[in-house]
């Protein structure tokens, strides 16, 4: 009896043994997904914003005439169309701009300075001043979705003022710091912000262009 048993022991593990090695390993269970923390894929964290902003001034009379409310009433307020119209007819100017390019959920800047001098004569001897005028963009991006960005920005611009070749003193400039946060679809313009006086408007357009994804 006990012989039998031996046997029919034998005979299972011959059994088994056979039955690996025709179907191979028994298979792992597939990697679990990633959970919600875990640091991102390469892929994912190689994605790319590239941020460009420009400063553009604009005729107020001229958007007038476009049908645009100088008040922002809807549904006469102004649009990018408007503004871009405005370029193609002389009608406006790009003051400044800047681009920067930034990883997605981290932080980019870039600053551009242009020194002018202007000769001062008198007693005892001639001296010179400096006036510095330039652009400063700080850009904070984050992918939201395939069609939304978020940016974080701040934009800081000084201009000269046009000025006569005969005008004495120092001259004349212009500043504007914009600081703020919008959602943008990736290579769409938008308004993010803008000033404006009795004869013009100076906006503040930018436009996000998703890069490496």
């Amino acid at each position: 009896m006990v012989r039998n048993l031996k046997c029919l022991s034998i005979a299972a593990c011959i059994a088994l043994l056979a039955t690996a090695l025709i179907h191979g390993p028994t298979q792992r269970p597939a990697q679990a997904q990633q959970r919600p923390g875990e640091p991102q894929s390469d892929q994912a964290q190689a994605a790319t914003i590239l941020l460009e902003a420009f400063v553009v001034e604009v005729n107020l009379p001229t958007l007038a005439e476009l049908g645009v409310s100088p008040i922002g009433r809807s549904p006469h307020n102004v649009s990018v169309e408007n503004i871009l119209a405005c370029l193609e007819n002389r009608q406006a100017r790009v003051v400044a701009g800047a681009r920067k390019a930034a990883r997605d959920q981290r932080e980019s800047k870039v600053r551009a300075t242009h020194t002018t001098y202007v000769r001062r004569d008198g007693p005892p001897q001639r001296s010179y001043a400096s006036y510095e005028s330039g652009t400063a963009l700080s850009v904070h991006a984050t992918i939201l979705s395939e069609r939304s960005v978020e940016i974080l920005y701040s934009l800081s611009c000084s201009v000269f003022a046009p000025r006569s070749e005969a005008e004495d003193g120092p001259p004349d400039t212009e500043s504007w710091d914009w600081q703020g946060s919008i959602v943008l679809r990736p290579g769409e313009p938008a308004i993010a912000a803008a000033t404006q006086d009795c004869q013009r408007v100076v906006f503040l357009m930018l436009t996000a262009h998703v890069q490496d994804r």
